[in-house]
């Protein structure tokens, strides 16, 4: 009965030192839960991309200079968003509706499409010595008289290391006023 016993407390012993393991659908949800929160806190950004299949929610204008380079200012917090192509002295604001951390709807001159988030990659420093990268793919819905879907570009969310976001970040849109500047130099000479 001693002994019993004592296997008994040992084994309660061991268990109390490796915990329950959570499986691995809780893993993932919390993989998930924390993607979303990396996305909520860093999506009010600057990204200077080509913004593609974007322009069909602009003008004509916009449109014949889809494979410009374009800085898009994506700011769902405060509810807006606009487009400027390096080339073109028009500034494009849109209205932001926020529906989750992942779709958002876009406003235009009382134009209006569904714009997704389709996460990509691993929340970065989870493995030691590996850059990892969380991007998103934006994808657009329901473009007034276009396709059902239109993909527009990559952006990426979050890096190693949040500092080097940051100055990621602060690097892309210094960089793109620069180049904005120049270019509104030359056509004002």
């Amino acid at each position: 009965m001693k002994k019993i016993k004592i296997v008994t407390v040992i084994t309660l012993f061991l268990i109390s030192l490796t915990g329950c393991k959570k499986s691995p659908e809780e893993l993932a949800k919390e993989e998930e839960k924390k993607k979303l929160e990396v996305v909520n806190s860093s999506i009010n950004m600057v990204y200077g991309i080509f913004i593609n299949n974007l322009v069909f929610l602009l003008d004509e204008n916009a449109e014949s200079m889809k494979e410009e380079p374009a800085c898009f200012e994506f700011r769902p917090k405060e509810g807006r968003a606009s487009v400027k192509f390096y080339k073109h002295p028009e500034v494009y604001n849109l209205e932001v509706k926020t529906k989750n951390e992942l779709e958002y709807i876009l406003i235009y001159q009382a134009k209006q499409a569904n714009l997704k988030l389709n996460l990509k990659g691993q929340l970065p420093g989870r493995v030691s010595g590996v850059i990892d990268v969380l991007s998103a793919e934006l994808r657009l819905f329901d473009l007034p008289n276009k396709k059902k879907s239109a993909a527009i570009n990559d952006i990426d969310i979050a890096y190693m290391v949040k500092e080097i976001v940051i100055l990621i970040r602060i690097m892309e849109g210094l960089i793109l006023f620069r180049n904005v500047k120049r270019d509104m130099l030359r056509t004002m000479n």
